[in-house]
């Protein structure tokens, strides 16, 4: 993975590019190392400069992680969370369990290499054990940065999307 620019070229040119997808290495420790050029794209990560920033993590469906913007959402699900834990709703155990197992908070520290935790590394279908590193595709989108694990990643890529199916 290379910090200056990534390897291949795409079919846009770099500063077009509204998405972009890298292959990544998550290192021993379970971290991703947050490259400048991918940074730069999220507005809210980019804003914040060389200072820690909490960010939502979403464990969306097996294989599929996603960070956000903390501000954003963040507030509003732990709102939800005490809500539940207040109501007699005969689910809300249920649900409660569904917010922990869906949303974590994330520390990016200001050298922009956050830890996964065990949770995210077993939603991504990857070895928790601390000696391994691991492979993982990363997309970059103006409002967010997502994790893919590579089954995912090969699942969406056969099932592909009818906006392409006149292309080779």
């Amino acid at each position: 993975m290379s910090e200056t620019r990534p390897s291949g070229l795409s079919v846009v040119e770099s500063d077009a590019a509204v998405v972009v997808q890298e292959v990544a290495e998550l290192d021993e420790r379970g971290r991703l190392h947050l490259l400048p050029r991918w940074v730069s794209r999220v507005d809210w990560l980019n804003s914040a400069g060389k200072n820690d920033i909490d960010a939502l993590m979403v464990l969306i469906e097996p294989g599929l992680i996603a960070f956000h913007d903390w501000k954003v959402d963040g507030p509003r699900i732990a709102k939800r969370y005490k809500d539940i834990a207040t109501s007699s709703d005969a689910d809300a155990f249920e649900a409660l369990r569904l917010i922990e197992d869906r949303y974590c908070r994330v520390k990016i520290t200001k050298d922009r290499r956050p830890h996964l935790g065990d949770a995210a590394l077993a939603h991504l279908g990857l070895p928790i054990k601390r000696s391994e590193k691991s492979l993982v595709y990363v997309v970059i989108y103006p409002n967010r940065i997502e994790i893919l694990s590579p089954a995912f990643r090969n699942a969406k890529l056969i099932s592909g999307t009818h906006q392409l199916d006149d292309l080779p």
